[in-house]
């Protein structure tokens, strides 16, 4: 494993590295190489990625209902987060993705070239998915509305089913992150 790879993992949560470096060992053992290349993810940067593929009036009614939920730390980091551009990569604002919370990693299949293979119909990643799911993981192939392939979570539920968005704001906030 690549020194990269080794500091994403190193990054998540002391909590689940191990079962990470076994679902990379366990695919490895199929012959299939996947690679980490996301893991935590701060809160600005996921402000960052969300609002790549937002319209300026969706980014200002999203400031305001947290505004409005006296959500200020969440709005000041969408508003810190600029313009961008790019495509659409989350449906979550910053706090609401698992990679905040230190508990997802993204991880491509890799081609016998050496190169990212990012065809999502590609079947290594079900193979990693199958094998994800099998040691307690939430697979992103299997999500309904935006299927991320290259994503696992540790956790199956939404963060905003676990918290209220001011419960959130005020974690971030407190923690720093």
């Amino acid at each position: 494993m690549t020194d990269h790879a080794q500091e994403i993992i190193a990054g998540l949560d002391p909590t689940i590295q191990e079962s990470i470096q076994k679902v990379i060992s366990t695919c490895l053992e199929q012959g299939l190489m996947i690679v980490p290349y996301c893991g935590y993810r701060s809160v600005l940067d996921e402000m960052k990625l969300w609002r790549q593929s937002r319209s300026t009036d969706e980014i200002e009614q999203q400031i305001d209902k947290l505004q409005t939920a006296n959500c200020t730390y969440l709005a000041d980091l969408l508003q810190q987060a600029g313009a961008q551009n790019g495509p659409h990569v989350t449906n979550t604002i910053g706090g609401f993705s698992w990679h905040n919370w230190k508990q997802a990693v993204d991880c491509y299949v890799q081609g016998d070239d050496g190169n990212p293979i990012w065809d999502a119909s590609n079947p290594g990643y079900q193979t990693y998915g199958d094998i994800a799911k099998s040691l307690g993981y939430t697979w992103g192939g299997d999500f309904t509305t935006f299927k991320d392939a290259t994503h696992i979570q540790f956790n199956a539920g939404e963060i905003d089913n676990l918290y209220s968005i001011k419960q959130v704001n005020d974690i971030f906030q407190s923690n720093g992150w």
